[in-house]
Formats: C-alpha cells, sequence, structure tokens
C-alpha cells in the first residue's frame, strides 16, 4: 500500500510537472542555487578539475531550451549524475553539537515546489556525500583567522560590462559566497532568496555599464552591511560632478562641515556651517531616498555618514541650490566639479603626540594615531589624571590587546567570534571567547571614556567593545557603524571588487554588534548650531559628565 501510494504521488508530480510551464527566473534562479551548491559540497567540483564557471556559462545556454519543469528536472538529474557516483564519496555527519544554523537553507531543495522528489534525493545525497577537506574555491584566510578566503576565481577584467550570461555568472558567485560564508546573512533587510530572484531581471535587464554598475551597487548594498560598498571603476567616474565641500546630512537638510578645497568653495562663497535644503529643487529627504539603495550600510546612520559626498553628486556642472546662512535663506546656483579637480580631504594630523593632557587633570588619546610603543609613556605623562578619553571616532591601530593587557586589572573576555563551518557550508561554528588582560595592579584607576560615532567602524567597534568591558569605562556619543570581523576580499566579473565581513562578532553573552552597532552609555549628536559654531558637542558632553557624573 505503501509503495503504491508513493508511486500515485510521483506520478501525479510528473503529469502536473509535464504541463506547467517554468518561468525564466525560475529557470535562473534554481542554476544559481544548485550550481553554488555543488560548487562548495559536491567532491568532484570541489576537486576544481573542471572550469566551473564555464560549466555555468554551458547550463545558462541549456536552459534556454527548457520550458517545462519536468524537462527541467530531466535535465538537473543528468547534469549533476554525470559529475560522478556521488556514494562512492564517504558519507559526513550532520555536523557538530556547538554548530551554529543561523544561515543554514538547503530547505528550498524541499520546499520549492520546483524540483522533483528524484532530483531533491539526489542533491540531499549530495549534502550527505559532501566535501568536507580541501575546496579548491574557498578556505580559511589563516590558520588563526577562520574567515573565508575565496581562491581561484577568474575575475575576466576585460569584461566591464559582461554579456548576459556572464551577468548570470557574477550573480551566481556573489549570491553563493554569501549564502554559504557570510555570518550575517540572517540579518539582511531582505530574504537572501528574494534577493536572488529580484537581480535576475535587474542585471538581465541592464542596457550600458552604467546601469549594470548601479544594478551590481545595489546588489551589494542588499547585504546590509558597512563594509560592503562596490566601488566604482575609475573609468565609469566620468560625467558625475561635486560640491567642493563635505556634509554632515540630516533628516532633512545637508550641513557643511568641511571645506575640500579652499579656491573653489570661495568662488560660490560656500562656508563652513551653510545648510542645504535642496538641489536643483529636489529637497534633501528625497535625495537621501534616492541614493540610499546603493549604499551598503548596516544603519541609517551610515547612510547618512556615507552620503556626506554622495549628497551634492550630480550629472551636470552646475546645481541650484536653497542655502542657509545665520538665518537668511537664498537660492542661488553653484559650480560642481569631478573628483580630480577638488582633489581630497585628508585627514589631518595634528601636530606632536597622539595624546595630550587637558585641563582638570584628564588625558586625551587619539586612537586613530596611537601606536603601540607609545602605551606605556601615554600612561606614564597621564600619571595623576582623573580620567582618559579615547576618542574612536577614526580607525585605530591593531592594538586593542595590548592596550587592554596593560589596563586590565585581571583576565577579562570581552569577545566571541562566529565563523565558518568548512566540513558543512551554511553553518557556523563559535570560536571560544577572546580575552585579555591577567591578574595585576591596574596601572591606571580612573575614568576611562570612549568616543564614538558613526565613523566608528570595524576595528573601532572591535577595540571599543574591548575598552568598554573595563571597569570604570563609558561609552559617550551615537550609534557606530554596526560593521564588524575580518575583511573579505571578493572579486567578481569585469574586474568588481570589494569586500564583506567574514566573521561574526558577538559579545560573550552571544548578543549582536551587527547593524546595533556599540550602544553609548550616554548618547549625544552633533547639533546644526553646534557645528556652525565649530564646536565638538561629543567631547563636551565627555567633559560635563566627567566634571558631573551624569
Amino acid at each position: 500500500m505503501r509503495r503504491f501510494s508513493l508511486s500515485v504521488l510521483f506520478l501525479g508530480w510528473a503529469i502536473s510537472g509535464f504541463a506547467q510551464g517554468v518561468s525564466e527566473t525560475d529557470k535562473l534562479a534554481s542554476l544559481c542555487r544548485i550550481w553554488g551548491m555543488l560548487k562548495y559540497f559536491h567532491p568532484a567540483v570541489a576537486q576544481g578539475k573542471m572550469d566551473w564557471d564555464a560549466v555555468f556559462i554551458s547550463e545558462v545556454d541549456s536552459l534556454a531550451h527548457i520550458i517545462t519543469k519536468d524537462a527541467l528536472n530531466t535535465h538537473y538529474y543528468r547534469w549533476v549524475s554525470s559529475l560522478g557516483d556521488i556514494n562512492a564519496y564517504l558519507a559526513v555527519p550532520a555536523g557538530f553539537d556547538t554548530t551554529c544554523n543561523f544561515n543554514h537553507s538547503l530547505e528550498w531543495i524541499d520546499r520549492s515546489g520546483l524540483y522533483s522528489p528524484q532530483l531533491a534525493a539526489l542533491l540531499r545525497n549530495v549534502v550527505i556525500h559532501r566535501c568536507t577537506d580541501h575546496n579548491r574555491f574557498v578556505h580559511p584566510q589563516t590558520k588563526f583567522v577562520a574567515a573565508a578566503e575565496f581562491t581561484n576565481e577568474n575575475d575576466y577584467p576585460d569584461l566591464v560590462f559582461p554579456p548576459k550570461d556572464y551577468r548570470m555568472l557574477t550573480l551566481a558567485r556573489y549570491w553563493n559566497m554569501i549564502e554559504y560564508f557570510y555570518p550575517y546573512k540572517y540579518l539582511t533587510d531582505k530574504p537572501w532568496d528574494a534577493v536572488l530572484t529580484e537581480f535576475i531581471p535587474a542585471l538581465l535587464d541592464a542596457q550600458d555599464t552604467v546601469a549594470y554598475v548601479r544594478a551590481l551597487s545595489r546588489l551589494v548594498a542588499s547585504e546590509n552591511d558597512s563594509h560592503s560598498n562596490l566601488p566604482i571603476p575609475p573609468g565609469l567616474r566620468t560625467g558625475v560632478y561635486y560640491l567642493p565641500v563635505v556634509f554632515k546630512v540630516f533628516a532633512d537638510k545637508a550641513i557643511v562641515t568641511e571645506i575640500v578645497n579652499d579656491s573653489l568653495a570661495k568662488k560660490d562663497d560656500l562656508q563652513t556651517g551653510d545648510i542645504i535644503f535642496s538641489f536643483n529643487d529636489t529637497c534633501v529627504a528625497d535625495v537621501i531616498r534616492y541614493k540610499s539603495p546603493y549604499i551598503g550600510a548596516s544603519n541609517e546612520a551610515v547612510i547618512r555618514r556615507n552620503l556626506r559626498y554622495m549628497i551634492s553628486a550630480g550629472k551636470s556642472s552646475s546645481v541650484n541650490v536653497r542655502i542657509d546662512r545665520a538665518g537668511v535663506v537664498n537660492t542661488r546656483t553653484m559650480v560642481r566639479y569631478p573628483p580630480g579637480m577638488i582633489g581630497s580631504n585628508k585627514h589631518v594630523e595634528m601636530e606632536g603626540s597622539s595624546y595630550k593632557n587637558l585641563s582638570g587633570y584628564i588625558g586625551y588619546v587619539d586612537m586613530g594615531r596611537l601606536k603601540k610603543a607609545e602605551i606605556k609613556p601615554m600612561f606614564n605623562s597621564f600619571s595623576g589624571a582623573k580620567a582618559v578619553i579615547f576618542d574612536m571616532r577614526n580607525y585605530p591601530n591593531f592594538i586593542v590587546y595590548d592596550l587592554c593587557n596593560y589596563l586590565a586589572p585581571e583576565t577579562i573576555p570581552f569577545v566571541q567570534f562566529l565563523a565558518p563551518d568548512y566540513s558543512f557550508p551554511g553553518k557556523f561554528v563559535r570560536d571560544e571567547r577572546s580575552e585579555y588582560g591577567h591578574k595585576q595592579e591596574a596601572p591606571f584607576k580612573g575614568k576611562l571614556i570612549i568616543l564614538v560615532n558613526e565613523i566608528t567602524q570595524s576595528r573601532a567597534e572591535f577595540t571599543t567593545m574591548a575598552l568598554r568591558a573595563l571597569p570604570n569605562a563609558v561609552i559617550i556619543g551615537s550609534q557606530t557603524a554596526g560593521a564588524d570581523g575580518n575583511a573579505v576580499d571578493v572579486v567578481l566579473p569585469g574586474g568588481y571588487k570589494f569586500i564583506i565581513s567574514g566573521l561574526g562578532v558577538y559579545y560573550p553573552d552571544g548578543r549582536e554588534t551587527q547593524r546595533i552597532g556599540i550602544k553609548p552609555d550616554v548618547y549625544v549628536e552633533p547639533t546644526v548650531e553646534g557645528i556652525r559654531q565649530g564646536k565638538d558637542e561629543v567631547l563636551e558632553r565627555a567633559l560635563t559628565y566627567l566634571s558631573t557624573g551624569k
């Protein structure tokens, strides 16, 4: 009776499947999924003895002649079977108890409604007999850092605007890297499956290089990770013009915070503190909504941060702006310039040491400049200080363990990592908690104040986490970038290169930092009036806290 029921079930599926058509998007999405799963799971593919990119291109061509689900399943079954007898490879246990399943998502094999029972069983068998050793396409960065490094990937540098089959290869390669080796996939705004089906037509329909790069930028931004932005190749940067200033972007306005090119800014009388309400009659809030999808950002604070240059960008060399200076509002035309004509606003280092003593027996440290050799002499100079302010609104050197080992009176755990499980792509393993310090007489017993904002990202957030775990530490400022974990290089057809976060970073109790950032104990953001007056309101708030205790 059981055998008869299964046979009837399969026959019913085959009849209905044969009659049912399959869309172009569904065909290409299924190819991306199966090709990527075989790339990272099938031992014969992982050995790298075949040109797996060429296989994908060939499969795209084959799909063009398939119009029904039944034909699609027959084709896939023959293709996967042609790779060799999967049962000849060792069957692998399900995994260790410590394996995390945040991103484990092979359910598409059974739940898609697209694959026949025969094909689903074959794909499941590949999972059981998967590659658990060396994979030609991915391995840990180093012996000590388990973030994925993607190897032996051809960048096809001449295909800046790839033909359609290579655009699908781009999507398949990138989507599967994230699918199996990105620790924060479960935190994206859109389900990752939905991203795949959305960008098949988006990439196919691109009519030229500019449209293609715009679609690719939106694809990368779908990670919702401040680490991940697609740099525009130099050859494609022509035809975009900017005002020669940097902005701080608020909800409905943009305020000039820095002059990048003095002589160009003077020509149009642009000054620090000027407030822009609109560009060419488009209000700032609408500009933000239009440009945000192209910005890789973990949170809203980083979108505003990354708009500090982009907010004024446009295709014409002039722009009408509605501007407010000290309460006087008018509209005038300003000149925009190509980036090469403006120059850059490289950080100007303050003269002398990376640390100094402020009035009131308070030490101040520019963490973007502090070096390992300066730690001990710095604290010697702060002898007798009641507090030290660590300014983390920058990108520090990797001195976190040296600094905290010097300060910690005992061993202190401060972070836990989530690393890819290379024996089962898509699963992740929690590393042991990382700690610093040892039993000692603490050399400094005063308050530790850490200043943060949306510039505080990655290593700066990691360092902030470590400092916060120390006794008497207080964080003052606003939401940080919410992007931590070792940077992993990714290269796609056309030579497009960017990075993704390769390790998950969590507090020792498992709380997340990704997208959330490091939450300040005392929240403060710059105000329009404070910027106009040239104040550092975050530093001022820290000094007030030290004098009042609140």
